[in-house]
């Protein structure tokens, strides 16, 4: 498998693409590739895992983000604003 970190200073050790089918690829397009036998195990604890791996030790690890809310539980949250604020309009007599 081989994994292709972030080109991007703040999260260099941040892997952003893995391959598992790359016999195909020329060694140009493998260039600043890791090439690793198996990915470790992530924790299950709902939070959204984000590889990382030290390019000179191969070390890999998970460091985790909370999981983006899905468009229903954005407007879920949208709604129970627009009521909490109708029920402070109306308890002060503003209705």
């Amino acid at each position: 498998m081989l994994l292709f970190t972030s080109k991007n200073e703040e999260t260099p050790t941040l892997v952003e693409r893995q391959l598992f089918i790359y016999d195909d690829l020329t060694s140009e397009e493998k260039i600043g590739s890791i090439e690793v036998e198996k990915l470790p195990e992530f924790e299950n604890n709902g939070k959204l895992p984000q590889l990382h791996i030290n390019k000179d030790t191969k070390e890999m690890w998970y460091e985790y983000i909370e999981m983006p809310k899905s468009e229903t539980e954005l407007i879920n949250d949208k709604l129970d604003n627009a009521i909490l604020e109708l029920t402070t309009l109306i308890s002060m007599g503003g209705m």
